[in-house]
């Protein structure tokens, strides 16, 4: 369904290659081998970083996603590097990059090379302000899923209990919750649940 229907050539329009990493990355959270298939995105990414990156912090976030599982180091640092350099302009996007967009992708990177704990320390302050920055709530719904994956991955099942069933209450009807919830180490029924 992605080879066919999500991403089957070069993304045409930012928004599609949006959601192609997202739900890449998403597949990689539930522990699904999705290949060569963030080369690829990353391929996309890096035909449009020359004029992207730093104006946006929504998609320098969804570039690091992908430059970070594809192990592309340079491109992920010159996409920090582009942002720090947009950072310093006095303007409101200066601004979101700053508080919001650095600290993800600071936060992806770490986790996706496996720093689990400093990943929890980087999305959980600016995760409830991540709004800032555009995107849908299905879209930054991400940044919960990561947060709980690396609170469980670091040890920090307290932490990966408290987000997963907050994010039950919020969508109940969600079977990833539940996996989510026993990922972490919960049991018994959720509070707020039928």
């Amino acid at each position: 369904m992605y080879d066919r229907h999500v991403h089957p050539e070069p993304a045409s329009y930012l928004l599609s290659l949006v959601d192609a990493t997202a739900l890449l990355w998403r597949l990689s959270l539930e522990g699904v081998n999705v290949d060569a298939r963030f080369e690829r995105v990353a391929d996309d990414w890096e035909a449009r970083v020359e004029g992207e990156a730093g104006f946006y912090a929504f998609n320098d976030v969804h570039a690091a996603m992908a430059f970070a599982m594809a192990g592309r180091d340079d491109s992920l640092a010159d996409l920090e590097g582009r942002r720090e350099a947009s950072s310093r302009a006095d303007n409101p996007n200066a601004r979101i990059v700053r508080e919001i967009g650095i600290p993800l992708v600071n936060g992806i990177a770490a986790f996706a090379r496996g720093r689990y704990a400093s990943a929890v320390e980087a999305i959980e302050p600016v995760r409830d302000t991540a709004h800032r920055f555009g995107g849908s709530h299905a879209q930054r719904d991400v940044l919960t899923l990561t947060l709980i994956e690396a609170a469980v991955r670091a040890g920090d099942t307290s932490r990966a209990r408290h987000y997963a069933g907050e994010r039950i209450v919020h969508k109940p009807a969600s079977a990833w919750g539940e996996r989510l919830w026993r990922r972490a180490g919960g049991s018994g029924q959720v509070r707020g649940r039928a």
